[in-house]
């Protein structure tokens, strides 16, 4: 199940950008406490995504088995 990247700093500044709609300039203007609850949002965002997956993988293979 490890299709997915790694989850690192620059992939969850990356998706707190997008989550907030923000280009880079408008990020930067952002106080540091408001980006740092934007990226513990997409911190969560990034690992429910993966829970998701590896759930999803996991029936896959349940399903597999009792055939």
């Amino acid at each position: 199940m490890n299709d997915l990247p790694e989850i690192s700093r620059q992939l969850e500044r990356f998706v707190a950008r997008r989550l907030v709609e923000f280009d880079q300039a408008a990020w930067k203007e952002l106080s540091v406490q408001k980006r740092k609850e934007c990226i513990q949002a997409a911190r969560r965002a990034l690992k429910a995504e993966r829970n998701y997956f590896a759930r999803q993988a996991n029936a896959g293979v349940t399903a597999t088995a009792a055939e």
